[in-house]
């Protein structure tokens, strides 16, 4: 119905069965340039967006019925986590209490890790914002999220590991993985390359959107580069098959005439006609195989460039729906601007 790139955007805003303001006003400024129409935009997400809360109403019906056990655990880690601390005293009544209850104890080990992360990271972002950032420069206090200070000084990440280079290692360990045919000429060479333009294009479509404000700066500011494609006209499936098509009816054209010219002495046009055509499909299958198989790595790094543009704009929505200070939203409109210049 509308593009893949639309639906995409349509799909992942209506992810959690509420569509904010924010959210709304970006699918429809993509609808916009798309040149879709607007009313019946606004029916497809009406109806996804009723049975998306439907389906997620279900859901809580079902999950309701089951979580008694996993509530009663819930108390139990809370209470031990009130001072920031699981001892392993801590850690085993928790562990002993889950075997009671009869839930898995590698789920809940799992369970109680994640829990103790978001705890730590937690308390880790409060000390980033009250402390901020001081200047090494001129010695001044600066928000967190300064890039540059009065002076002049710029910042650099003191983070050891963002959620986006999470994401590049992922696609360099993809990357680095030997192909086990290494032969460029053969079908199984061309499938396994393939395949790895298709895992990296899954990584990063499932790879979850940042949740802070520095890991959202730092993602559209390596992914903005990553989400433009490259090689013009010929960049594209498309682009190239607007040049084939007619160069190729040209080329048969062409060719029918020289050959009806060349047999028109002997008094056979019409086998002229025969044998031009002949070479002119010929010629004109040439020219197709030359623009669809030329730089077929100019093709895929195109289409992995659309699933970056789909997860710039996922992060954006997400920047957009924060409530940030002036020098945040100051960002996202800059790395907007940079990835539509």
């Amino acid at each position: 119905m509308f593009s893949e790139r639309l639906d995409k955007l349509i799909q992942s805003s209506l992810q959690d069965g509420i569509l904010t303001d924010q959210e709304k006003a970006a699918i429809i400024k993509r609808a916009k340039a798309e040149g879709e129409d607007i009313d019946e935009v606004e029916i497809y997400i009406d109806s996804l967006l009723q049975k998306r809360q439907k389906e997620l109403n279900n859901s809580a019906v079902i999950k309701r019925a089951n979580t008694s056990s996993m509530d009663e655990l819930k108390k139990l880690i809370d209470a031990a986590m009130a001072d920031g601390i699981i001892t392993s005293k801590e850690r085993e009544v928790i562990t002993r209490k889950a075997a009671a209850l009869g839930m898995d104890a590698a789920e809940v080990e799992v369970y109680l890790d994640a829990e103790i992360q978001k705890a730590e990271q937690a308390a880790d972002m409060v000390k980033r914002d009250k402390i901020g950032k001081v200047c090494p420069q001129c010695g001044k206090q600066v928000p967190p999220l300064t890039i540059k200070c009065e002076c002049g000084y710029e910042f650099t990440s003191s983070k050891s590991v963002s959620s986006v280079q999470l994401l590049f290692e992922k696609i360099a360990e993809i990357q680095s993985t030997p192909m086990k045919n290494t032969d460029p000429d053969t079908d199984k060479y061309k499938e396994e390359k393939q395949d790895r333009y298709n895992r990296i294009r899954q990584t990063i479509s499932l790879f979850p959107v940042p949740n802070t404000k520095e890991d959202i700066v730092e993602f559209l500011s390596l992914s903005a580069s990553k989400s433009k494609q490259r090689g013009g006209i010929l960049g594209t499936v498309k682009g190239r098959l607007k040049i084939a098509i007619p160069v190729g009816l040209i080329s048969i054209i062409i060719v029918c005439i020289a050959m009806m010219a060349l047999f028109a002495d002997a008094g056979s046009a019409g086998s002229g006609l025969v044998m031009g055509l002949f070479y002119g499909v010929a010629a004109a299958y040439g020219v197709f195989y030359f623009c669809l198989k030329k730089g077929v790595d100019i093709l895929e790094d195109n289409k992995t460039a659309e699933v970056w543009h789909d997860k710039f704009d996922q992060v954006l929505m997400k920047g957009r729906s924060m409530r940030g200070d002036s020098e945040f939203q100051r960002q996202l409109d800059y790395y907007e601007n940079m990835l539509n210049q």
